[in-house]
């Protein structure tokens, strides 16, 4: 199975929180696991979020960066491109999804599209998995202990109405 993470579900593989046991068992199974660059930026963010609310120590935070840059270099990482970006828009139009929301969407469906087989979308967020389910992609299975409608891990949040607790990340 290649699967295709949005940020919802990658950054349950750095931040022990509810469904990371679930996204740990994707993993496992899979033979390849694909993310969209933008990934990396929103999971930086949700992780120095965790972090300025006091989710995360300085060296636990510090170790999750480490573990994500060892495991970034793994991951096929599809690239941002104009025509996907376009694509991106279509989308968010097309299926009511959030601007970097249709950026993942994009990136899979263009991966599912170049590699001719099915794609496994992992995702905490109810709307974005329906409509990877509406471009005919299969959905990885989410456990009923975590309610993928209110995952705001990724970056996907609105941002905080006061300042950070702390100075800059570690």
């Amino acid at each position: 199975m290649i699967l295709f993470l949005d940020t919802s579900a990658l950054v349950k593989l750095y931040v022990e929180e509810a469904g990371s046991e679930t996204v740990r068992g994707w993993v496992d199974v899979a033979s390849e696991i694909a993310c969209q660059w933008v990934a990396y930026v929103e999971a930086r963010s949700a992780l120095a979020a965790k972090w300025s609310l006091g989710d995360l120590s300085d060296a636990e935070l510090a170790e999750c960066k480490k573990e994500l840059e060892w495991d970034w270099e793994c991951y096929h990482r599809v690239v941002v491109t104009q025509p996907l970006l376009r694509r991106a828009g279509a989308l968010s139009e097309q299926l009511g999804v959030r601007a970097y929301d249709s950026v993942h969407l994009a990136g899979a469906e263009y991966l599912q599209s170049s590699l001719g087989v099915p794609i496994t979308f992992g995702s905490f967020d109810r709307r974005q998995a329906d409509a990877a389910a509406r471009l005919g992609m299969l959905i990885a299975p989410v456990d009923d202990d975590s309610d993928p409608s209110n995952d705001q891990s990724a970056g996907n949040s609105q941002p905080p109405t006061s300042p950070p607790t702390k100075g800059q990340p570690p």
